[in-house]
């Protein structure tokens, strides 16, 4: 089946998605480089961010062109529809140990990143803090995502009618507002202290602030 504008979407996305992100680690690594400073623990947690990304968007294109992830359901054969169905409920523990990861590395890495360029006190400590509260939500997570359904197998088998299965929707739904809570978490941080700064020209201000917004981002 050839695929629709929706599926089209999907990848096109996730290829922009990619090629900004290796942009980004690139002219990471480059700026240490021009600079002649050493890694630190928040280049490393991004880079390993970086590759659950390219592990995340690859299934996610798998998904789309194998799996007709994107295309409505009266679009999908009825002789592939059960099949189809099964693949896609076990790509959802791929994807769970994919994505949160990736989105609990990004924000370590930049809240560390603060801890490196930021001397206040209580924004340390703040930071420190919400790392060790990423770490919790991570492993939490990870567990919730292979307690979904008890045996694990029943989310994707329908002939083990006796699991005990959570609602799906509601665990993306509750994980997808926890990582966009972790991102405004991150992208606030810092503002009291930027915006707190002696600056004759406030422009500057906005620029700071859009400078790290597009950092979050």
């Amino acid at each position: 089946m050839a695929l629709t504008t929706r599926q089209v979407a999907v990848i096109a996305v996730g290829g922009v998605c990619v090629l900004i992100s290796t942009l980004a680690v690139l002219c990471r690594a480059l700026g240490r480089r021009i600079t002649r400073t050493q890694w630190q623990l928040n280049d490393y947690l991004m880079l390993l961010a970086y590759f659950f990304a390219l592990g995340f968007v690859g299934t996610s294109i798998a998904m789309t062109t194998d799996n007709y992830v994107g295309a409505h359901v009266a679009d999908i054969p009825s002789t592939d529809l059960a099949e189809v169905m099964v693949h896609n409920r076990q790509n959802i523990i791929i994807a769970c140990l994919l994505f949160t990861p990736c989105t609990v590395l990004v924000n370590l890495s930049i809240t560390h990143f603060y801890t490196r360029i930021f001397p206040q006190a209580w924004l340390v400590r703040t930071c420190k803090l919400l790392m060790v509260f990423y770490v919790f939500y991570e492993l939490a997570a990870i567990t919730t995502c292979f307690l979904l359904c008890r045996p694990l197998a029943g989310l994707w088998d329908p002939a083990i009618t006796h699991a005990k299965c959570l609602d799906i929707r509601m665990f993306w739904t509750v994980g997808s507002a926890g990582c966009l809570g972790f991102d405004l978490t991150t992208l606030a941080l810092p503002m009291p202290v930027l915006w707190g700064l002696r600056m004759p020209d406030w422009r500057k201000k906005v620029r700071l602030t859009v400078l790290f917004g597009l950092g979050v981002v």
